[in-house]
């Protein structure tokens, strides 16, 4: 089954390549394959001789490995996300370990994989490591992130039974763990190659555990239960969105808490910038300032039997619910351990948060944009609504440095509450033209 799986793949390959330019174009990535490994390699020797002395030979090598690990899943977010498919249908007379492996093999037999291997074995061949650390922890690495690649996307593309989900959840902790202790752990062949063997078992359940497709549709239809989530998850237009708007966030926390850490000092050295991601802006600016534009059938079945834009807001609210509390679980623990200001960190969030929650109804009514039926993030949602958002998340965080600043917080609080009520006192006369701005045809 292998065999004939390597065969194919190198069938599709040469038919592929027939066309002259890219086989120009492939010859000109390994040039730059190997060229960047000689680079590393190069650089590797000058920093262990000592000619360049701002950063140390194995903080080179493990920033390098880091970029490995965190380009290889960010390939499913940039340039386009690539849902994953299932190899064989599970009818075919393959047993799970077969079809979990073949799946595998051809991941990995893809021109990412073999310009990345090219770049990992001249770099070591260039930096002449005897012990051949790169080599191994490059390959470990590399096969280590896409794995958790392949975790990610089971939860996003199948509907998994409970034990699947509960390995999305492991993986989670685990990641946390090795965060928490990244200076002690991640580079270390051994803690790796275990993280990879667990990866590689998770994904093996969460294969066994896709549920099939024909049962995915009966139940999404039949049953009633955790109907917010399925309005949240299973939106084509959202999902991917908030997808992006969680990687981006998530990394840049991430970072910087490795970084402090480190070397004990912020991302944009704790500047206005960097309070950007702190409060959940992103999903505002992506999705929910212009929420009744991506679930405009819901929107227009709570005007058809309810029409009361009060029931409406509270449905949008639980819609949102999940996906802020997710943010909350991940964000606030970051952020206390790396800051010493707990009171200022809980206020500044919480009332960015809630402010943005109570705003985002008023823009969703009055700025409302249709959504093209592919997929876009550029101008999705209320520009006002984004001015206004980035503009508050700037005043509040002066509380930083200004105790006086603490006056904004009651300010912003009625501020929003105002907008608020004057979207649900104008909805009779804004939703005739918010059917105009989102109707279909």
């Amino acid at each position: 089954m292998i065999g004939a799986l390597l065969l194919y793949k190198l069938k599709s390959y040469l038919k592929r390549e027939g066309n002259p330019w890219r086989v120009v174009l492939s010859i000109f990535l390994i040039i730059n394959a190997v060229f960047y490994g000689f680079l590393f390699g190069t650089l590797t020797q000058l920093l262990e001789s000592g000619t360049i002395e701002n950063i140390s030979k194995d903080d080179f090598i493990k920033y390098t490995l880091l970029l490995i690990f965190v380009i290889t899943p960010g390939r499913m977010i940039f340039p386009g996300y690539k849902p994953l498919k299932q190899l064989f249908p599970k009818y075919y007379p393959l047993s799970i370990t077969q079809r979990y492996a073949a799946s595998l093999i051809n991941d990995f037999l893809t021109p990412y994989f073999f310009y990345l291997s090219l770049f990992i074995v001249s770099g070591s061949l260039f930096a002449n490591t005897p012990d051949s650390q790169f080599l191994v922890s490059g390959f470990l690495f590399m096969i280590c992130a896409h794995l958790l690649r392949r975790c990610i996307q089971y939860m996003l593309d199948f509907s998994l039974k409970p034990s699947g989900v509960l390995m999305a959840f492991i993986i989670l902790l685990i990641l946390a763990f090795g965060l928490y202790n990244i200076d002690y752990w991640i580079f270390k062949p051994y803690v790796i190659l275990t993280a990879a063997g667990l990866f590689f078992v998770m994904g093996w359940v969460q294969e066994w555990s896709i549920k099939e497709s024909r049962l995915r549709k009966i139940r999404s239809t039949s049953l009633k239960t955790n109907l917010q989530l399925k309005l949240l998850f299973n939106n084509p237009k959202v999902k991917l969105p908030l997808l992006i708007g969680f990687s981006v966030k998530t990394g840049l926390l991430l970072l910087d808490f490795f970084l402090f850490r480190k070397n004990g000092v912020h991302l944009f050295n704790g500047q206005f910038v960097y309070w950007l991601f702190v409060p959940p802006l992103i999903y505002f600016t992506y999705v929910f300032n212009n929420i009744w534009a991506f679930w405009f059938n819901l929107w227009l079945n709570l005007q058809l039997r309810i029409g009361d834009y009060k029931a409406m807001i509270i449905q949008a609210f639980f819609l949102m619910l999940p996906l802020l509390i997710i943010d909350a679980v991940i964000t606030l623990p970051i952020l206390l351990l790396s800051w010493d200001d707990k009171t200022f960190i809980l206020t500044f969030y919480f009332t960015t948060t809630f402010s943005m929650l109570l705003l985002s109804f008023l823009w969703s009514l009055i700025t409302s944009k249709k959504i093209a039926p592919t997929f876009q993030i550029n101008g999705s949602t209320s520009t006002w609504g984004v001015i206004v958002s980035m503009g508050s998340v700037f005043l509040l965080s002066a509380i930083s440095k200004f105790q006086w600043a603490y006056l904004f917080v009651p300010l912003f609080l009625v501020l929003s509450a105002a907008g608020l009520w004057y979207s649900i006192v104008t909805y009779k006369n804004w939703k005739y033209v918010l059917f105009n701005k989102l109707k279909k045809g």
